[in-house]
């Protein structure tokens, strides 16, 4: 799938377990890329290749901890980060029409 067909993903939560799980299912998915992966500050991950870490190899997305820097152009955000920063990512996604 190309264009308009290809969703925008994030991956909040991207350096722990599920969060690696997920990088790894969305770059195996039809109809998805991912466009940010993001992490709480302080994490090592910070930095690193999101594909890399999921055991994939490298997709050209960095670890941040700054949902803003990845947010535009996004249309889904995948949470599985603590609930504070949960409730962060909601009321950014909210602002900006992402579901």
């Amino acid at each position: 799938m190309k264009g308009a067909d290809v969703m925008q993903a994030i991956v909040q939560g991207a350096a722990g377990k599920m969060g690696r799980r997920l990088v790894a299912v969305l770059h195996e998915a039809a109809g998805f890329t991912l466009k940010g992966a993001v992490e709480r500050p302080g994490v090592e991950a910070i930095g690193k290749d999101a594909g890399e870490l999921a055991g994939i190899g490298p997709l050209g997305v960095f670890i941040t901890d700054r949902l803003d820097s990845v947010i535009a152009g996004a249309q889904v955000i995948f949470d599985f980060s603590a609930p504070q920063s949960a409730m962060a990512a909601l009321r950014a996604a909210a602002e900006r029409d992402v579901a």
